[in-house]
């Protein structure tokens, strides 16, 4: 991606504990501010979804469910998030599976560090 530009789909990644995706939020609010015409999108795990339904900022939540088998949903979730082709992704989890997701989820090009944001 062109640090000139401006993103118009970023993916945040956190498919963790519900106070994990609560400490998240001030990610969204910047994330908005900083870029007010993208659309946001985000990764999360099942049983917290409640927590960003219907949030403002969020136009689409992506739900990890752990008990369906960690490939299978891996790979589930790879397919859905490649089919939107974001701009930017922001994985706020330090665990090698959210790592692979945010990896392989945008085009190669798009793959480098996002370095234009910070106003």
């Amino acid at each position: 991606m062109n640090p000139n530009l401006t993103p118009s789909k970023i993916l945040v990644v956190q498919p963790a504990y519900t106070g994990d995706v609560v400490l998240a939020t001030p990610v969204l609010e910047r994330l908005h501010r900083v870029f007010p015409g993208a659309e946001i999108h985000f990764l999360l795990r099942k049983g917290n979804e409640g927590l960003l339904k219907g949030h403002p900022f969020v136009q689409k939540l992506f739900v990890r469910d752990k008990g369906k088998g960690k490939l299978k949903e891996l790979w589930r979730l790879l397919k859905q998030i490649r089919a939107e082709r974001y701009d930017v992704v922001v994985n706020l989890h330090r665990y090698s599976s959210s790592g692979l997701l945010a990896v392989f989820s945008v085009p190669p090009p798009s793959s480098a560090p996002y370095r234009g944001w910070h106003p």
